[in-house]
């Protein structure tokens, strides 16, 4: 009893997360019925500590060398809404961080500072998130969103950071500066902050960045084919007003199709 019991602590020393835990039980409940527990519990422990180990050092093992950064903290309590991407959820996603890909780890990501974050708990079992040193992380898939890590351009006036890539051919490039500001909401008898999303668009033509807003700044980037894209964009009935994300994806597609 004291053998098993040991090797019951070592194993929640190890995997303080709750997700280890349900693998632990799974393994154990299928392995055997409540009366073959009772009658060969010793072996049977020895047997599901053995086999949570291998699934720790097959499935997270090989990611281990991401859980490497500064301790993230969330300064923002009592700020109206969240400064994530989409959701205050931790998603399963991907990475290439440090030149090595890694999937199935829990991420968000922090658009008002700019930073990639995983879920991590310590050795005591809380949740203790890592912020991911940023230059090392080239691309993630978050949510079914593909990001990049671009450098700064001058030239085009690109700040360094994380863009979403909405689009890529080999000639054009739709990007995505996925923003928040914390702008002063006016509420009853009270003046309150909250995140507000603050989205930049881009299309990349010839090797240049340009920042796009409305109508006019889309067909002035692509007005070597004006015509043809203000005939497009009005049978489609676009707008550009708010979050057009999927409509300047469809128009930049349209112009790639007109050289094809």
């Amino acid at each position: 009893m004291e053998h098993h019991q040991k090797n019951i602590n070592e194993l929640f020393r190890i995997f303080p997360a709750c997700g280890v835990i349900i693998i632990f039980w799974l393994i154990l409940s299928s392995t055997v019925s409540a009366q073959q527990l009772e009658d060969r519990q010793d072996g049977i422990i020895e047997k599901a500590f053995v086999k949570a180990v291998s699934i720790y050092n097959s499935e997270i093992g090989r990611n281990s060398m991401v859980y490497t950064g500064s301790g993230y903290y969330d300064p923002y309590n009592g700020i109206k809404g969240h400064q994530y991407f989409i959701d205050d959820y931790w998603e399963q996603g991907s990475l290439n961080y440090d030149s090595h890909a890694f999937d199935s780890i829990f991420l968000k990501y922090d658009i008002y500072r700019d930073l990639l974050i995983i879920e991590n708990f310590n050795s005591n079992g809380y949740l203790s998130p890592i912020q991911l040193y940023s230059p090392k992380v080239s691309s993630f898939d978050l949510m079914g969103y593909y990001f990049i890590r671009l450098e700064k351009d001058t030239i085009s006036n690109m700040r360094t950071g994380f863009y979403n890539q909405m689009y890529k051919s080999q000639d054009m490039e739709v990007l995505v500066k996925r923003r928040k500001e914390i702008v002063n909401s006016n509420e009853i008898n009270s003046i309150r902050e909250e995140f507000t999303i603050k989205d930049r668009y881009y299309i990349k033509k010839n090797g240049m960045y340009y920042r796009v807003k409305k109508r006019r700044s889309v067909l002035k980037v692509l007005e070597d084919q004006k015509k043809e894209i203000k005939r497009f964009i009005r049978k489609n009935n676009f707008r550009f007003k708010f979050r057009p994300d999927n409509q300047l994806v469809e128009v930049v597609k349209y112009y790639d199709s007109l050289f094809k």
